[in-house]
């Protein structure tokens, strides 16, 4: 028997003898955090605290989520949590034993609310990976479970500084400019640039990549007007999918990329600018932290659907289970590109230098916990749809109603601002103002009811990426890179040398208050605490949920102007002394304005 565990029976020993927490602490020389959690373990002791905690652990909520519920700080919330199997070693108790069959029992009845069944709390204590060997990073536990893999995953940082830089089109894969140098060194100097045409910011960890597209329309000046999407890097695609495996593809599909053969219109769902108010601030609204993304096609059972139809439909062409994109794109064709990232992920989930730098993960480690994430979410969906199929329809129906009174709504909002709106009110006998308001009443109320399954139902994803591409108009090819420089985690004011020397009275022991938020510290992925001018920054963004351009490199573009190519050939053309251009360059300055340029640069902090 070790030293942890010999420590661990003598705790149970002692306290079977005393009774008091207390005086085990004191006997045993120990600290009263352990001790507590020793006895939560063995079910020898609760308090009202513990039994909040453990209510919402075993409802499958993470540290983070029950920290946020109950107001508590995080390494609060672990101070009521009971060891993982194999954190003292040796073999369980008979008291550990009837405690774990106890909590299997508080899963079982959580599982009516939250679909948690027999087969996941089997999946849940499973062992899914083992450290690399060498020179590769560790993990914090010996084996990562998937409760300690979504702990650590919700640990990632609060903050993240982007870098997003305007590059050739993405075909090229060459992720620059993509000119030769002395047309470059012309077009960053037309473009008042030193380095590119470039932006950085802080953003919120939870903003997801519908709220970011926001931003980088508000960064480089273009107006909402076409279709966008994400896509990986060749190399981070090829990894995910296990270089391009139709069957780890559509693994994935619902949770990292959306299925190509999805409803094109959904998914600029809120796409709904009508005027009333300034676009700028139409689009602001948009990107503040907390806006959430309720498009259909973004949902994980969506996916599920529009795949187990795909699999229906082409049961002969999938009968290869080593049949690659490539092969299937042969046979049948799509709608979309394979490499389209679902925008309902935040930044956080993605970029793998948002995670602390000690956490390495090898590719085969990051597919084998996703497997599981998703796998837990699949059962989720296999129970409703086994035990309650009549409330599975009716999701489904609901969601393809929302669908389609968002498209009822912007043809509406079409045909008014093409004058048509008598058409409107005669076919509905209303106004079209207040026809327009009850649907979108209706949509709000739709949104309400779905949202387990839209924006808070889906699996999350485990970082991974280098670098993420925006591509922006499909005509002019507009594409953003976008890296993450850095991540900052608010520090959450537990002093646990402090608590340990607390002592309990009167057999209650009571955790200190936090440290008010006005006073949070921060520290970067590489542990080293922020200055007092980025602290005030990173507290606008993680406080307020305001993301905030640190950094603008070179002018802004515009819509319509032929991409990075068309748009250096304007700047040619409007800086050009050339007096048989001097009509066309009068003439391009004039349209640029109307679209909104100005060719001037704005201050960072204004642009946003």
């Amino acid at each position: 028997m070790d030293e942890r565990q010999d420590l661990y029976q003598q705790i149970v020993e002692e306290y079977k003898a005393t009774g008091s927490v207390r005086q085990v602490v004191e006997n045993l020389n120990t600290n009263t955090i352990k001790v507590r959690r020793v006895l939560i373990t063995e079910g020898l002791w609760e308090s009202t605290s513990s039994r909040n905690v453990g209510k919402l652990y075993y409802e499958g909520k993470t540290t983070g989520e029950i920290a946020r519920e109950l107001c508590m700080s995080e390494k609060n919330v672990q101070s009521y949590l009971p060891y993982s199997r194999g954190a003292y070693g040796g073999k369980k108790s008979n008291d550990a034993e009837r405690s774990e069959e106890y909590r299997k029992r508080m899963k079982s009845a959580a599982g009516g609310q939250a679909f948690i069944t027999e087969a996941k709390d089997k999946e849940e204590t499973q062992t899914i990976i083992r450290p690399g060997e060498g020179n590769i990073g560790r993990f914090p536990e010996p084996d990562m479970t998937l409760r300690e893999t979504q702990e650590l995953s919700n640990r990632l940082p609060g903050v993240l500084r982007l870098k997003l830089e305007l590059v050739a089109p993405y075909y090229t894969h060459r992720g620059s400019l993509y000119m030769d140098p002395a047309e470059e060194l012309q077009f960053l100097r037309l473009a008042k640039a030193e380095k590119g045409i470039i932006r950085e910011i802080l953003v919120h960890g939870e903003t997801t990549l519908h709220a970011l597209h926001y931003i980088i329309q508000k960064l480089f000046g273009w107006q909402n007007s076409h279709l966008h999407h994400y896509s990986l890097s060749d190399k981070n695609f090829d990894m995910a999918t296990d270089r391009q495996n139709l069957e780890e593809y559509l693994k994935l599909c619902g949770t990292l990329f959306m299925f190509p053969g999805s409803e094109l219109e959904d998914r600029f769902w809120d796409d709904d600018y009508m005027g009333g108010i300034s676009f700028m601030s139409w689009l602001r609204s948009r990107y503040v932290y907390g806006y959430k993304d309720y498009s259909v096609e973004n949902s994980y059972m969506r996916n599920r659907e529009n795949i187990s139809e795909f699999r229906k439909r082409f049961r002969k062409e999938l009968a290869d289970p080593r049949i690659t994109l490539q092969k299937i794109s042969e046979k049948i064709a799509f709608e979309n590109s394979f490499n389209e990232v679902l925008e309902g992920i935040s930044v956080r989930q993605l970029f793998k230098s948002a995670f602390p730098e000690k956490y390495v993960m090898t590719d085969a480690m990051w597919r084998g916990l996703q497997d599981v994430v998703i796998q837990r979410v699949r059962l989720e969906f296999d129970k409703l749809e086994e035990q309650d199929p009549d409330e599975y329809k009716a999701v489904l129906e609901h969601m393809q109603k929302l669908m389609d009174l968002r498209n009822n709504i912007l043809n509406i909002g079409k045909m008014v601002r093409c004058g048509q709106w008598k058409q409107v009110r005669d076919f509905y006998k209303a106004d079209p103002a207040e026809v327009l308001r009850e649907q979108r009443e209706t949509v709000r109320e739709l949104e309400k009811a779905l949202d387990p399954y839209l924006s808070s139902g889906n699996a999350r994803v485990l970082p991974f990426i280098d670098e993420l591409y925006y591509i922006y108009d499909h005509g002019d090819d507009w594409c953003v890179k976008i890296t993450c420089e850095n991540a900052y985690t608010a520090n959450d004011n537990y002093d646990q040398s402090f608590t340990d020397s607390i002592k309990p009275v009167n057999g209650v022991f009571e955790m200190p208050q936090r440290v008010p938020w006005q006073d949070l510290q921060y520290t970067d992925r590489f542990g080293i605490k922020v200055d007092d001018e980025l602290r005030e920054k990173l507290q606008t963004v993680y406080l307020k949920g305001q993301p905030i351009c640190i950094m603008a490199d070179g002018l802004n573009v515009m819509d319509d102007v032929g991409g990075l190519y068309g748009y250096q050939r304007f700047l040619q053309t409007i800086n050009s002394s050339d007096p048989d251009e001097a009509l066309e360059k009068e003439s391009l300055k004039e349209w640029a304005k109307g679209m909104g340029w100005t060719g001037r640069k704005t201050k960072p902090e204004n642009i946003l």
